[in-house]
């Protein structure tokens, strides 16, 4: 849905779809011919290596931190040489992350089937209220988010207390 969410964006800002980009780079990988496109206005570069990093992280946050140190020392090269065409393009840069991450303890995993209509390490979302206060019973020190303005109306979350995370009891995660 990003690339068409893209669009729809530049579009309301009178840039025609032609000269929108959405584009997805990763370690290694050489940036994509298209974002040299003569008629490109707006372009978006996705580079998802550090959420990658987050993402395998099985030894907590020290591997994260190390895995960034190394990717800062090699990987990272080819990112910047990416910024480095745009700037020299004419282009102006926006660089943003979509989110942090923490180091989290499991508290177990819900195994709720079909019942979650959205799962993570730290959140459940559910089509009812009630749903959501029956895993709660389950879990201990979780916390009911619902009818705030913020989630749409039937929709409840689910959420780990604190530092805790829905993984294997104990285990220690990295997790948004």
């Amino acid at each position: 849905e990003e690339p068409a969410g893209w669009e729809r964006f530049w579009a309301s800002e009178d840039v025609p779809a032609d000269a929108c980009t959405y584009a997805r780079i990763g370690t290694g990988d050489e940036a994509p011919a298209e974002l040299w496109r003569e008629r490109t206005r707006a372009l978006c570069l996705i580079d998802n290596s550090i959420d990658d990093i987050v993402h395998g992280a099985s030894l907590g946050a020290r591997e994260v931190q190390v895995s960034v140190r190394v990717w800062l020392d090699s990987a990272s090269r080819r990112l910047e040489a990416v910024v480095e065409q745009l700037l020299g393009s004419g282009f102006s840069l926006y660089i943003t992350s979509d989110h942090g991450h923490v180091e989290a303890r499991g508290i177990g995993t819900p195994r709720e089937g079909v019942l979650v209509e959205t799962r993570s390490k730290r959140a459940r979302v559910y089509a009812d209220g009630r749903t959501a206060m029956q895993w709660q019973a389950r879990f201990a020190g979780t916390v009911v988010w619902e009818h705030d303005g913020l989630l749409p109306a039937g929709v409840a979350a689910l959420l780990p207390a604190g530092r805790e995370a829905f993984a294997p009891a104990g285990d220690v995660v990295v997790t948004h």
